[in-house]
């Protein structure tokens, strides 16, 4: 296991969410996070039986928001 101190370690950059966390990132509940997945504006993604969405789907919404 590698540590915190370990230089490549803090390189890594997340870029992987579970719902929960995506929901919280952006600032919506999950009834509106789903809805934004239905309507195509969030991209999800199946392995095995995890749902992520990727952090570029997530960058992609908020410049959306951002942009009006």
């Amino acid at each position: 296991m590698q540590k915190l101190e370990d230089p490549h370690y803090r390189q890594l950059e997340r870029r992987l969410y579970r719902p929960s966390e995506a929901w919280h990132l952006i600032g919506v509940g999950p009834t509106k996070f789903w809805a934004l997945v239905k309507s195509g504006a969030l991209k999800t993604h199946k392995i095995g039986r995890a749902t992520v969405i990727p952090a570029e789907s997530i960058d992609a919404f908020i410049k959306s928001v951002v942009a009006g």
